[in-house]
């Protein structure tokens, strides 16, 4: 038993302490709550650059290969890619796509995003005036009010974009359904 290495074994040890001097009756030593927290807060900001180092050096030996290679390289990621998410209706691979082509211009997607889910909402809308079955209008109402536009200082995160790929997949059925 004592052979084993318990990886971080410091960093659990001062998680395990940190929960149980929470845990006690009486009042905790606060030394030993602010070094087992500066334990915790130094692997965490560790961990990210070494995570950030790891990766660019691969990125630097990415570019550094011939051109041959990161071309094959390229064109594996996108085969893969366009396997993956071969199943998306037309409106997601929208979606995909402008996420990846302004991934770094924040401004252009929140626009993309509150043009987007206007438009989802308005042939929402239009759908459920033709839906016929009153349960269904019930639901897609219920979903029309969950659509809502971002505040000014809200960005856009992953959580929005799905929501969007799902309203898209749920007009996909609606429009199914009802033809």
């Amino acid at each position: 038993m004592f052979n084993n290495k318990i990886p971080n074994y410091k960093t659990q040890a001062a998680f395990y302490t940190l929960i149980e001097l929470y845990n006690l009756a009486s009042t905790p030593d606060p030394e030993s709550i602010i070094s087992n927290k500066i334990t915790i807060l130094e692997h965490l900001t560790t961990a990210d650059i070494k995570k950030e180092k790891v990766r660019e050096d691969i990125i630097e030996e990415f570019k550094q290969e011939d051109k041959d290679i990161r071309i094959l390289a390229y064109r594996t990621v996108l085969e893969k890619f366009n396997d993956k998410y071969d199943s998306l209706n037309n409106h997601q691979k929208a979606i995909l796509k402008e996420l990846i082509n302004s991934i770094d211009n924040t401004p252009r997607l929140k626009e993309f995003y509150l043009s987007k889910s206007q438009e989802i909402k308005n042939e929402l809308i239009s759908l459920n005036k033709s839906t016929k079955d009153q349960v269904t209008k019930i639901k897609i109402d219920e979903i029309i009010s969950l659509i809502k536009p971002l505040d000014k200082n809200h960005r856009v995160n992953d959580n929005n974009l799905i929501d969007l790929l799902q309203y898209c997949d749920l007009l996909n059925e609606l429009e199914t359904a009802n033809a």
